[in-house]
């Protein structure tokens, strides 16, 4: 198991963690509904092709 030989200092370890944020996410307005949405996801209000409605968003599809 690798071991540190030197203890790593603040100003490494900030410049380490600079990136260790957490992204926001990137919502949309729906042209078709005005609804906000996440973007490359589906709203509410999505139907297919044929006029069904696709469901709630992450549900499991048959």
């Amino acid at each position: 198991m690798g071991v540190p030989k030197r203890r790593t200092s603040q100003a490494k370890q900030g410049l380490r963690r600079s990136h260790h944020n957490a992204a926001t996410p990137s919502i949309v307005r729906d042209p078709r509904t005005g609804q906000w949405k996440l973007s490359h996801g589906i709203s509410r209000s999505e139907r297919d092709r044929k006029g069904r409605p696709l469901g709630e968003p992450g549900a499991p599809r048959s």
